[in-house]
């Protein structure tokens, strides 16, 4: 499969907000041991999703994963806190909880960071223009998902973009044009494995 398997199915299209405001929902992973994402890089994402939702183009829906170290999930959710009503914040160390489908269902576009494959297949599978935001990396070179971001940007299912890409103007620029192509491999999987079993069923 190009991406993870997952549950998610796409999500019909949303109706414009009467602001004008585009919700992105922000799905945020963790340390690795390829990955960092530590208290530096937190604040600077932070403080660059608050510019955002400052603007008054953008709604802000956050979520941490276990493996987010709790400090920067802190940081995040006190950055974000500024923005007031435009911010959301469902951290994973302070709530358990795991909001990706129901933020999946209210996002215009979502961010995931590339340390995540799975999460990144879950937003590009729910029929949402996906952004995989690049992290923090422990050794210099190539890492293990490199390649298969790359080969889902070149399908036309995601867009990959650094912390710079997060301000209004330049984030505009790498949506334009962006007609995000279904990621569907459930459906591929599933389709694999009855054919595997009709084969198999011949041959007996």
């Amino acid at each position: 499969t190009r991406g993870a398997v997952n549950r998610v199915r796409p999500q019909p299209a949303r109706p414009p907000a009467p602001d004008g405001r585009r919700t992105l929902a922000c799905l945020i992973g963790g340390d690795d041991r390829n990955y960092r994402l530590d208290t530096q890089y937190a604040g600077e994402l932070g403080r660059r999703l608050l510019e955002l939702a400052r603007t008054g183009r953008y709604r802000i829906l956050l979520t941490t994963s276990r493996r987010t170290d709790p400090e920067s999930e802190k940081k995040l959710a006190a950055l974000l806190a500024e923005a007031g009503p435009e911010a959301q914040v469902v951290g994973y160390h302070a709530s358990r909880a795991n909001p990706v489908r129901e933020f999946l269902a209210e996002a215009d576009l979502v961010l995931a960071t590339e340390d995540s494959i799975n999460m990144l297949s879950e937003a590009a599978a729910s029929n949402r223009p996906t952004l995989a935001l690049r992290v923090g990396r422990r050794r210099p070179g190539r890492l293990v998902f490199d390649r298969t971001l790359e080969s889902m940007e070149t399908a036309g299912h995601l867009r990959i973009v650094g912390l710079e890409d997060l301000e209004a103007e330049r984030l505009e620029k790498v949506l334009t044009g962006f007609r995000p192509r279904l990621l569907a491999e459930t459906e591929r999987a599933a389709a694999a494995v009855v054919r595997r079993l009709a084969e198999t069923q011949v041959r007996v």
